[in-house]
């Protein structure tokens, strides 16, 4: 059977999707977040706070982030990057006697909080030599509560396939305006999870997830010898991939031209 010939065009929109498709690795189990892991950074969380109070604390916070990022950058028919990363740890701040000390890991085991919350300690005790006053905190209220922004579609469950199709599709809707020569897009998700504890009695969870797509159109006038460059879309929102399904972006994508008005 004969194969059909593939275009230049089909070749690259298809070819650079597999490759970052193929090339780039799922998510850790480790990172998603379940009772398991809530257990987990708990228990980390209260180490620290019982080891700060031994040492002296009359004051102690710990403060338990993961950040989950997912960036695909494109060029006209070309997916040119797509990168995944994650980053976990715990800060932890203590007052000792009035003066503030504090340490980080990326570590989040008990083990882990408590040497950070040994070393805050350490590094209070150190800056109160330097310290010509104390530190009084206000009264709070223990709070104990869980929040997380609303969304309909997790964007870090969504296909990276259909992510790159849609990108391809807004560069393609673009390049078919008049005069539009070059088009970037990109598309970038984040997934905050934080953790806060106070010796107060504080524990608060959040989830904040964000959706921020990226699109520069440049149009050139060959008989003007003129070009203009626009950001039509950039703005990032507190949503999930609802986001991208439901913003009318082709319609944003056909209305750069020539007939810009200048800057």
């Amino acid at each position: 059977m004969a194969i059909p010939p593939v275009s230049r065009r089909h070749f690259l929109a298809t070819g650079s999707a597999l490759l970052a498709a193929t090339c780039v690795p799922e998510w850790a189990d480790a990172f998603q977040p379940g009772a398991t892991d809530d257990a987990r950074r708990a228990e980390a969380a209260e180490a620290a706070l019982a080891r700060a109070a031994a040492l002296g604390a009359s004051y102690a916070d710990i403060r338990i982030n993961r950040y989950r990022r997912e960036s695909i950058a494109t060029r006209e028919r070309q997916v040119q990057n797509v990168s995944r990363s994650t980053s976990y740890g715990l800060g932890l701040r203590v007052l000792v006697n009035g003066t503030w000390g504090f340490a980080a890991t990326n570590r989040v085991d008990p083990g882990a909080a408590r040497a950070a919350a040994e070393q805050a300690v350490a590094i209070a005790r150190a800056n109160a030599l330097l310290t010509s006053r104390k530190v009084v905190l206000a009264n709070a209220d223990k709070v104990v509560t869980t929040w997380a922004n609303p969304i309909k579609r997790d964007p870090f469950e969504v296909p990276l396939e259909t992510k790159t199709a849609f990108l391809m599709k807004l560069n393609e809707t673009a390049m078919a305006v008049p005069g539009v020569t070059f088009v970037s897009s990109q598309l970038l998700f984040v997934d905050e999870q934080k953790y806060f504890a106070s010796s107060e009695g504080a524990r608060i969870t959040q989830r904040l997830v964000r959706t921020y797509p990226q699109f520069t159109t440049t149009a050139v006038d060959r008989a003007a010898g003129d070009s203009q460059t626009r950001a039509v879309v950039d703005r990032a929102k507190l949503m999930g991939y609802e986001y991208v399904e439901d913003y009318p972006w082709m319609q944003d994508a056909r209305r750069p031209g020539t007939r810009w008005s200048r800057s």
